[in-house]
């Protein structure tokens, strides 16, 4: 079992709900778009991607896809987490270097372009580690919170692509950017919409605890 596996595979129930809590007053609209049909998602071994089987109803994620975008999470944390102790102290710039303030931030991103570049890379034993049962306010579910909601963008896109019964399939490369862009902007204006409905809510929790 590859490092991407055993961390990821925890989440599978997160990952699951993320893409009907990103926007929790739409949800209806969500299960009309599925036509009341169950869509399935599940993870696998392989290069790191998101996959939708439109036939099947169902989208497939990679364990490398998973931790990637994990670290990705964390490394905006860490920079989120640098850059507030930099105001609070004035400082005008920060001065990142291997094992200095903020390192992280680039240690977590060489960590997501190993996962991409190869899917059976180990995790840097050095790191923290993914901890799917992380409480919500600590260090690992704030970046928890981060990766579930980018996650279910990625999700919702590929929803969007069963939803417009794109093929993935198809040997014309040239439609791929096309489709892809078709997919996304769905997305975007599905979740603009969200906010633009007049209705009132607070920053999404995608760890399932409200």
């Amino acid at each position: 079992m590859t490092d991407a596996e055993k961390l990821t595979s925890a989440f599978a129930a997160l990952l699951c709900e993320s893409p009907f809590r990103i926007a929790l007053e739409r949800q209806d609209e969500l299960f009309q778009v599925m036509d009341g049909v169950v869509w399935t998602f599940d993870t696998a071994p392989g290069h790191a991607n998101f996959t939708a089987r439109v036939g099947e109803k169902s989208i497939e994620a990679a364990h490398s896809a998973l931790l990637s975008l994990w670290a990705v999470a964390a490394s905006v944390r860490a920079l989120m987490v640098l850059m507030n102790t930099a105001a609070d102290l004035e400082l005008d710039e920060v001065t990142i270097s291997p094992g200095g303030a903020g390192s992280e931030v680039v240690e977590f991103k060489h960590a997501a372009i190993a996962l991409i570049q190869d899917p059976l890379a180990s995790w840097p034993r050095e790191l923290p580690a993914p901890d799917p049962d992380a409480e919500a306010n600590s260090e690992n579910g704030l970046v928890n919170n981060l990766f579930l909601g980018a996650a279910s963008f990625v999700i919702l896109h590929e929803c969007a692509h069963i939803a417009l019964r794109h093929r993935h399939d198809s040997n014309t490369m040239s439609l791929r950017p096309t489709i892809g862009r078709s997919a996304g902007s769905s997305i975007v204006l599905w979740i603009i919409g969200s906010v633009n409905s007049g209705s009132s809510r607070s920053a999404s929790d995608f760890s399932g605890s409200a």
